[in-house]
């Protein structure tokens, strides 16, 4: 398995989550490696749901292991 791309969550209003989804969105164009966004979940709907994407954002617990992010 690849080495997972670890995204850390800047500020909430900022221009960084439209930028997260973007590349979510985008990535099944590149090469696959797992994603992960490092920050609030509840802070990521919000701004998911103002922005309108429509993408599934799941939550993973501290002790995860790698085949959870798929």
């Amino acid at each position: 398995m690849n080495k997972p791309i670890a995204i850390i969550a800047g500020e909430p209003n900022s221009i960084s989550s439209e930028i997260i989804f973007k590349s979510w969105k985008l990535r099944k164009r590149y090469i696959h490696k797992p994603l992960m966004v490092i920050g609030s979940i509840h802070l990521l709907n919000l701004q998911k749901k103002k922005l309108k994407y429509h993408i599934r954002i799941k939550k993973i617990k501290s002790n995860f292991n790698m085949k959870d992010l798929n």
